[in-house]
C-alpha cells in the first residue's frame, strides 16, 4: 500500500465523529522513517497537522530497563 492511500484512509477514518482513534502502521524501519515525513506533511480532515507519530517498539524499549534484560531466566 502506498504511503498517500494509508494517509488517506487515516483522514477518512478520522473525520468519522467519536472519542479517540488509535490506529497502527507497520513496516521497515526505513519504510516508516519514509512515512513518518509524508504524514507530518498531511493535514487531518480539520485541517490541522497530523500528531507525531508514537514508536511502541521504542514505547516498549524505554519501559523496560537494561538491567532486566542482563538477568538470567
Amino acid at each position: 500500500m502506498k504511503d498517500t492511500e494509508i494517509i488517506e484512509i487515516l483522514r477518512s477514518k478520522l473525520s468519522v465523529p467519536g472519542g479517540r482513534h488509535l490506529y497502527g502502521v507497520l513496516g521497515s524501519y526505513s519504510a516508516l522513517k519514509s512515512f513518518e515525513k509524508k504524514l507530518r506533511q498531511a493535514k487531518t480532515p480539520d485541517g490541522k497537522g497530523f500528531p507525531k507519530p508514537l514508536s511502541v517498539n521504542r514505547g516498549i524499549l524505554d519501559a523496560i530497563l537494561d538491567e532486566e534484560f542482563q538477568q538470567p531466566c
